[in-house]
């Protein structure tokens, strides 16, 4: 049985370019912040730059911890601590910080510098969340899924669909933070930094086809992995591959009629060791929007296969 590693959260960013007009702000009422959410456009991340020196910080820190549990909005913020790791200076310097704390909304579509104690920065927060929140976006699915394999080594695969009758190109960072900080990071206030970041699972810029998926993984064994698809039409994919730790794994197909179909794969490795066929019944839906999550599964399966095939990835 695989085993997660609790104290270990992974955040997803995919930057795009916006094409469209922004929407104009919603007016902000405090008593409406409860449902703000269901008028999201997506999920709204938070990069906070800050290092445990900076006394206004511990009020940033304290701000988005509390918004988070709030549970008012669809939000996720990750703490780049750069006094204590040099991976996040790294991401300051693209940001061109000259002060913190410094909170970046969306990749920079909001940007809040400095905090107070007391309501103000709260507000300020609420109102660059909710305007990010409302911001039209590329029509993308993205998900992700981890596993602990023990020997600090962990399983990350992201899927990414695009749903657009266009090319998606973007950039894929997911970053790896603690819930609470393990190693003692603390802010000017003394209180234990949250969503602290530790490192990138990915940091690469992705390409993914009109009305395709594209699939990006770990491979913990170093192998290369080839797979082959029969997709229940009378078509299949012919042996795909190799495929190396983090590359992209871009899969599409078009059914030409709904209905219920039986897909077949299998997996070898390098050596030619091949799988036994598995089989997956799918239902081939009447629009396209409900294809994401049955093109997730298939991913899911195919690395079912794979994971029965290679024990090693369930110690």
């Amino acid at each position: 049985m695989k085993k997660i590693w609790r104290n270990i959260i992974f955040c997803l960013m995919v930057a795009v370019i916006f094409l469209m007009p922004i929407s104009a702000m919603k007016n902000y009422e405090k008593n409406s912040l409860p449902n703000a959410k269901q008028d999201f456009t997506h999920t709204v991340l938070a990069e906070y730059s800050t290092a445990t020196w900076c006394p206004a910080c511990r009020y940033a820190h304290a701000t988005l911890k509390n918004i988070y549990e709030k549970g008012w909005f669809p939000f996720y913020y990750v703490s780049f601590v750069f006094d204590k790791n040099t991976r996040a200076s790294s991401r300051l310097e693209e940001y061109n910080v000259y002060y913190i704390p410094f909170v970046a909304f969306d990749g920079g579509y909001k940007v809040n510098v400095g905090a107070e104690a007391g309501g103000a920065t709260q507000d300020e927060y609420n109102e660059s969340i909710i305007a990010s929140g409302n911001l039209p976006v590329w029509n993308i699915d993205a998900s992700l899924s981890v596993a602990w394999l023990g020997n600090a080594t962990m399983d990350i695969k992201v899927t990414v669909q695009n749903n657009e009758a266009l090319d998606y190109d973007g950039h894929l960072r997911v970053y790896v933070t603690e819930i609470t900080s393990a190693r003692g990071w603390r802010d000017h206030g003394g209180n234990l930094y949250t969503f602290a970041f530790l490192d990138y699972a990915f940091n690469q810029q992705i390409h993914v086809g009109a009305k395709g998926a594209t699939f990006v993984s770990t491979d913990p064994d170093g192998d290369d992995v080839y797979y082959y698809i029969d997709w229940g039409d009378g078509t299949n994919s012919s042996w795909i591959g190799p495929y190396n730790p983090g590359e992209e794994i871009s899969l599409s197909h078009a059914w030409n009629e709904k209905g219920t179909y039986v897909i077949s794969a299998k997996c070898k490795d390098s050596n030619d060791v091949e799988s036994d066929w598995n089989t997956l019944e799918i239902s081939m839906p009447k629009t396209f929007h409900s294809i994401t999550p049955l093109l997730e599964r298939i991913n899911e399966w195919l690395w079912q296969i794979f994971e029965e095939m290679f024990p090693g990835f369930n110690t």
